[in-house]
This record gives C-alpha cells, sequence and structure tokens, in this order.
C-alpha cells in the first residue's frame, strides 16, 4: 500500500536526474536485472495504492513483463503519452516518461499523490450474459423501445475478420448511460444458437437486426469499419454508426490507429500529457481482458519471428516461423 518505485533506464538517460528530487527507492534497470528474481518479484509487486514510475524504453519493457498494462499496438513513445496506465492489480498505476520528457514538480507532486491511485467507480453500472431466448428477448424488446436520440454503445466479438471465409458473431454488446439506466448486456450468440431452436435463434436474428437499423445513428463504436462490415455481411443490411476513435483526431492523435483500450485510459483514466481538451481528468481505470492480451501475445511470439533489414536496429515486420531454427 502506498509503495512508490521509480525504474530509469540508466543508458537512455542520467540516473542522478531522478535522485534528491523527492523520489525514493530509484533503481536502475541494470541493478533490478541484476537481482535475484524472487527479490526483484517481491519489489515490483504491487497491491492497491502503489505505483511505479518507468523512465526510459528498457523500465517500460521490464514493468511488461511483470504487468500487461492494458495496451494493444501502442508502444514505449505512444504510452508516454499517457498521464497513467492502469494494471490489473485495483489501485495500481504505473506512469510511463519517456527520456526527453523532463521530469518536473508537477509530475513528481501528482505520482506521490494518493490521486495517482484513485480508481473510476463503475459499481453502479449493471450487466448482464444472456445465453437464453427468453432473457433476450427481454433485452430485444427494451432496446427496440428506446426512443431515437438515445446513445447506445455497441460492439461485435467474433471468429475473426469480417472478410474472412469461416466467419461467425460469437458475441456483441449494447451499453446505455443515460436515463436512469446504467447498464449493459451481452448477447452470446454462441450459447444463444446452442439454447435456441433455428427458428428462435432467426427470430433473435431478425430482431438484433432491427435494433441496429433503428437505432444506428446514435450506436457508437471503436472502428466503425468492422462494425459496419459485420453488420453487411450478417444481416445484409448497410449502416453506418458513430465512431468514438474520432476522439484521438479531434485532438490532433491522428499518427495512427489507436486501440480502444488505450483511447480509454487516455479519456477517462486520467489523460494526458499534451493536456488536450479531449481529456476527462479524474481517475483512472482499470485494463480489462488482459487474459485474452497476454493469450494473443503469446502467440504472436509462438509463430511470429522480428523481420530485420541492414541498416535498420527496429525491425520492419514480422514473419512466419517456419524452421527448426525459429522454435
Amino acid at each position: 500500500m502506498n509503495k512508490r518505485i521509480t525504474i530509469v533506464d540508466s543508458e537512455a538517460t542520467v540516473l542522478s536526474n531522478y535522485v534528491g528530487i523527492g523520489l525514493s527507492d530509484v533503481f536502475s534497470v541494470k541493478d533490478l536485472v541484476e537481482m535475484d528474481d524472487s527479490a526483484l518479484e517481491d519489489l515490483l509487486s504491487l497491491t492497491e495504492g502503489d505505483g511505479i514510475l518507468a523512465v526510459g524504453p528498457s523500465a517500460f519493457e521490464l514493468i511488461r513483463k511483470f504487468y500487461h498494462l492494458g495496451i494493444r499496438g501502442e508502444n514505449y513513445y505512444d504510452c508516454s503519452i499517457l498521464n497513467r496506465l492502469g494494471t490489473e492489480v485495483k489501485g495500481a498505476y504505473i506512469k510511463v516518461l519517456h527520456e526527453e520528457d523532463e521530469i518536473t514538480k508537477d509530475i513528481v507532486d501528482y505520482f506521490l499523490s494518493p490521486d495517482f491511485c484513485k480508481t473510476r467507480d463503475f459499481s453502479d453500472f449493471r450487466y448482464e450474459v444472456v445465453k437464453t431466448y427468453d432473457r433476450a428477448k427481454i433485452f430485444l424488446d427494451f432496446f427496440f423501445n428506446l426512443p431515437v436520440g438515445v446513445r447506445i454503445g455497441f460492439d461485435y466479438e467474433t471468429s475473426g475478420m469480417a472478410m474472412e471465409k469461416i466467419f461467425k458473431i460469437t458475441g456483441a454488446a449494447f451499453a446505455i448511460a443515460s436515463g436512469g439506466y446504467n447498464s449493459a448486456v451481452f448477447f452470446s450468440f454462441t450459447e444463444l444458437e446452442r439454447n435456441c431452436t433455428p427458428e428462435q435463434f432467426q427470430e433473435f436474428r431478425d430482431r438484433f437486426r432491427d435494433i441496429l437499423v433503428k437505432h444506428h445513428d446514435n450506436m457508437w463504436v471503436y472502428n466503425m469499419a468492422f462494425e459496419s462490415q459485420v453488420t453487411w455481411r450478417e444481416f445484409g443490411v448497410e449502416l453506418t454508426f458513430c465512431d468514438s476513435s474520432v476522439f484521438n483526431y479531434e485532438d490532433g492523435l491522428h499518427q495512427k490507429n489507436f486501440s480502444l483500450k488505450w483511447t480509454a485510459q487516455r479519456l477517462l483514466g486520467g489523460g494526458d500529457k499534451y493536456h488536450l481538451p479531449g481529456i476527462k481528468e479524474g481517475p483512472g481505470i482499470e485494463p480489462w481482458d488482459t487474459d485474452f492480451d497476454r493469450l494473443e501475445d503469446a502467440f504472436s511470439r509462438l509463430y511470429w519471428v522480428d523481420q530485420f533489414v541492414k541498416g535498420k536496429k527496429k525491425p520492419v515486420g514480422k514473419l512466419y516461423k517456419c524452421s527448426e531454427y525459429d522454435w
């Protein structure tokens, strides 16, 4: 509780810059990797109210061996933009500081303060996973009968990309946070198909499609192209949705397609170092589905190898592991 650790990549910056400015327990990456494994795990084991300041790329990579941080395609620089990153441990956060960024008094004070580890409370938000036809009908009626103009969060879960030959919707979620309703429902298409008769499942799909047709102008997704492609392929209707990734573009962050998890941590989890107008400074948020992300990372390491070209230190892409020497 209330532990604060600073880890510095001494090959990227000067360690002494972070000593004597109010930070205690300052370590270099070199010192930590030379520690006994059990001692290192004990040092970096976080509980609610704890925080780590990671300065430089190797400090960031060391932390990622212990905590996922709720990011996908984002790199070290992208993470240094955010004021903090959540971990799988409730109330424990990481601050990534780029070695070229000045360590100011405001950064130190914020990192040391209790505010750094405050977590946004979603306890008033209710949710249900729907697996039966009778329960599905209740929620289908509710969302279809909402007045046009009510904002609805919407997301598909699928077996892959919409252009793949073998493709199925495994689930879809609706969420609402207005009119006194703070609720979300996840329709498990997989379970519904298993538990319904063919006629019931077709009726479910038809009524689900009707909700999309009625409310699509006020349904918010992340990556509109994907949701639109899936809707066209599976339901035969061409619809557009509101795309929440636009908030990054509005704030000038358009150099790449940032993930939903990174964007949520910027907009809802404490803001960014640029103090852009779109941020909502306040409590942090915990990353979700980290087990799935860890599995995805493991498969990537299992099947792919970095591709390097002469004259470049960083990989330019990935190649399939296709020989016994790659495994």
